[in-house]
């Protein structure tokens, strides 16, 4: 995986939690089909950005989007396109 990859990734998770709302890693990775690994890494680069917030809600860690953050990623290279489930977004 290029350090690129993880960016992509990220966009991807954020924008699936923007629709979405409040997901378990469970349910993120049902959606994506991305490896565990790739998950906690996207996952990781998006807490250390302050885009996301995580607990615990019946024994399961929950991510969702942080409120600051709603409608604000962007991701540094314009020409990357960012397949959700629902759309492309560019």
């Amino acid at each position: 995986m290029y350090k690129n990859d993880i960016g992509i990734n990220a966009g991807v998770i954020w924008h699936l939690l923007s629709h979405k709302g409040a997901l378990s890693i469970r349910e993120i990775g049902e959606l994506t089909n991305y490896r565990e690994s790739f998950m906690f890494l996207a996952l990781g680069y998006l807490s250390r950005e302050s885009k996301i917030r995580f607990f615990e809600k019946k024994r399961n860690v929950v991510y969702r989007i942080e409120p600051s953050s709603h409608g604000n990623l962007l991701l540094k290279n314009e020409n990357i396109q960012v397949f959700t489930g629902y759309r492309t977004v560019v």
